[in-house]
């Protein structure tokens, strides 16, 4: 692609959003649609040529209502299983392509259709316009109005449970750790063990509980994670994990081989529980931006008896001993459980299946009766044939039985290197 369509393609998504920001009603306009992911819908609906789709800044005349809005826009279509770019990576590829002309290096962070979106307050709610644009013509292909919510800055900082907290702190620290020039894919992040302030998290663990969701949560969207074992032998070396910030990053990062380093705090406040994050750019040593969430109390702690506990490889293990794919599917990997559990349960079964048939071949045998005008010869061979088919399905069961004792242990050395990949 040259200069002058690079520059193009930039002046095209500046006037498309002009336009957007300063549309007139000249034309009567349909409601708006009731939420962001209804909104979403209708803008995908029938594009099915969209491979990788950017996300550019929302227009709104305030910031945090665009970065509310924008964090909901990445959750809903990261859902859709859409390869999204986030708005920090949108303007990193228009200014490298704009200055240089050049997109051979930054190709892999490209995309074909952009959403575009602006923000504005109609009472208590605030309504969000989508467009969608088709990156190589410039061409508008749809465009959609939808409610954000009311109070989206407030309502976008809670989370009814903890996995919506640890759900909305990833996707709040991806927007952030975006601004990092390069791919995410090769982008390796450290994920410190927060710091618990209160009795409440303090007893629950919410510090080491966080950061081990967080890590995977992150790993989903495609960054590389320090493991656990280097990050504690670093927090050994350096001291405690929130002795860590942005002067010392560059330290910790060449330690850890990380370019980016999440530090965090778990508190009590109230009825909720605030998770807070900040990330570090472990090159530079600045903070790249932070993010907050809270988690309902209720919740946590009827969850603190069980539910609330750090994953390990040995519960992992323990899980699939018991029930083979458990530990697979403890560490969110349903697919990989569902092939265990069915490999597994599956020759059993027919180790089962087998001895089954095998006890019936020798009652055939025990009870075999000769004819009244078989020979001898004739009624041993029969006996023969049963006792010879009864002994193989014998012997059949057993080797099947190994097996299955075989993919047991195997699913047990699985369910450790699931555990061993994730942390």
């Amino acid at each position: 692609m040259d200069l002058k369509r690079v520059n193009q393609i930039g002046l095209l998504f500046t006037v498309f959003a002009f336009l957007g920001a300063n549309a007139t009603g000249a034309h009567a306009k349909p409601a708006p649609l009731a939420d962001l992911h209804l909104g979403v819908d209708a803008l995908l609906e029938g594009q099915a040529e969209i491979g990788r789709l950017g996300l550019q800044a929302i227009q709104s005349p305030d910031p945090k209502t665009a970065h509310a809005l924008e964090m909901q826009l990445l959750q809903i279509l990261e859902e859709r299983r859409l390869d999204v770019i986030t708005p920090e990576k949108v303007r990193q590829q228009l200014q490298e392509a704009q200055g240089s002309g050049d997109l051979a290096q930054a190709k892999g962070l490209w995309a074909d259709h952009l959403v575009m979106g602006q923000a504005s307050v109609a009472g208590k709610q605030i309504i969000v316009a989508l467009r969608l644009v088709q990156v190589s013509s410039g061409e508008a292909l749809n465009q959609v109005t939808a409610y954000g919510g009311a109070a989206v800055r407030e309502s976008s900082l809670a989370a009814a449970t903890v996995r919506g907290a640890v759900e909305r702190m990833a996707d709040g620290l991806y927007l952030e750790m975006s601004k990092l020039p390069g791919n995410t894919r090769y982008q390796r992040v450290a994920v410190m063990p927060l710091e618990e302030n209160g009795q409440a998290a303090s007893e629950l663990a919410l510090g080491t509980y966080f950061q081990q969701e967080l890590s995977m949560a992150l790993k989903e969207r495609g960054y590389l994670i320090v493991e656990r074992s280097r990050l504690n032998e670093a927090v050994t070396q350096m001291g405690v994990a929130q002795s860590l910030d942005a002067s010392n990053a560059p330290t910790a990062g060449k330690m850890l081989g990380a370019q980016l380093i999440v530090l965090g705090a778990v508190a009590d406040a109230g009825e909720h529980f605030m998770i807070t994050g900040r990330a570090l750019d472990a090159q530079r040593g600045t903070v790249l931006g932070a993010t907050a969430v809270k988690a309902n109390r209720d919740n946590v702690v009827t969850l603190g008896s069980g539910a609330i506990e750090t994953r390990s490889m040995g519960g992992a293990m323990f899980r699939s001993a018991l029930v083979p794919g458990w530990g697979q599917y403890y560490y969110r990997k349903p697919i990989r459980a569902a092939l265990w559990a069915v490999s597994v349960y599956g020759s059993a079964v027919a180790a089962a299946a087998l001895f089954g048939a095998g006890y019936s071949q020798q009652e055939n045998y025990l009870n075999l009766t000769p004819s009244a005008d078989e020979s001898p010869s004739v009624t041993q061979d029969r006996l023969n044939a049963a006792r010879e088919q009864a002994n193989n399905l014998y012997t059949s069961s057993v080797i099947v039985a190994g097996t299955t004792g075989l993919l047991w242990l195997a699913n047990l050395a699985d369910a450790a290197v699931t555990a061993n990949q994730q942390e």
